[in-house]
């Protein structure tokens, strides 16, 4: 192989291990996610970030206050025909 494909991982960029080189998107229609709600922070946009595990996604701030009742709570956000919805997964 050349040394153009296979790199050492010493020249990768530092920032290519963190969260901000890899960001939240928008949970796509009739897609699902869930976990142990971490975190939710405003990013602008009508919009918030919430981290499930290690997972991040972005979901409308209509959710915010629902979500903010919820962390560190297993809870699961999906969204349905441009519907929106969150809960507690029972334990």
């Amino acid at each position: 192989m050349s040394g153009i494909v296979c790199a050492p991982i010493n020249n990768l960029p530092a920032t290519a291990a963190t969260c901000d080189a890899l960001p939240a998107k928008l949970l796509a229609d009739c897609h699902q996610i869930w976990g142990i709600l971490r975190s939710i922070e405003p990013v602008g946009g009508g919009l918030i970030r919430a981290t499930l595990g290690a997972r991040e996604t972005l979901v409308p701030e209509e959710l915010s206050a629902d979500l903010q009742d919820m962390i560190g709570q297993p809870v699961a956000i999906c969204r349905l025909l441009g519907q929106w919805g969150c809960g507690r997964i029972p334990q």
